[in-house]
């Protein structure tokens, strides 16, 4: 599988000190055929506040390991599956 980013946030909330133990995250928030999007965020292990966060944009050129419709490499779903929308 491929993916190319076409575009990609990065949002530091506070200073880190060199040297400082941090703890990231990361959730998939949708994986579909041809576009994926994630976010995550950046914490320090000693008082746990929020220090970064991301978020980003794919693209996915081929899915040879993965059907359509899969998130590729058994990674799972943040959502509803199939995309569909809660409510409906």
């Amino acid at each position: 599988m491929f993916i190319e980013t076409p575009g990609f946030k990065v949002n530091i909330t506070r200073a880190i000190a060199s040297g400082t133990a941090v703890r990231a995250t990361g959730t998939v928030q949708y994986s579909g055929c041809f576009i994926g999007a994630t976010t995550g965020g950046i914490r320090g292990t000693g008082g746990g506040l929020l220090d970064g966060t991301g978020s980003t944009t794919c693209v996915i050129l081929k899915t040879a390991l993965a059907p359509c419709g899969q998130p590729p490499g058994g990674l799972r779903r943040s959502g509803p599956p199939n995309g569909a929308r809660q409510g409906r």
